[in-house]
């Protein structure tokens, strides 16, 4: 996040999932010269005796509850999205199987 805070000039709005660590990594990065948002998606998991259903199946799960939430800043609620990064995360796991 230093590295990306040092390349930009303007204030930029970053989103990402729930993770954790990536409220510090922002923090550390951008201070509080950014518009950060996170968005939380809850999935619909069957269990099927000893194993999850979504475990075995191929495609994801169903999305049952998508909650943005604002971290730091003032951004763009209507913005706040992760689509970017996992079409991405899902091409390199097609490409490395």
């Amino acid at each position: 996040m230093e590295d990306l805070a040092s390349r930009e000039k303007n204030r930029v709005q970053i989103s990402s999932d729930g993770l954790a660590a990536y409220v510090g990594a922002v923090e550390r990065g951008f201070g509080c010269e950014v518009d950060y948002g996170q968005l939380v998606k809850t999935f619909f998991v069957e269990h099927f005796g000893n194993f999850k259903e979504a475990a075995t199946r191929y495609s994801p799960a169903e999305v049952v509850k998508a909650e943005k939430t604002v971290i730091t800043g003032i951004p763009n609620v209507d913005l706040i999205c992760a689509s970017h990064v996992e079409k991405q995360n899902h091409t390199v796991r097609m490409h490395c199987r």
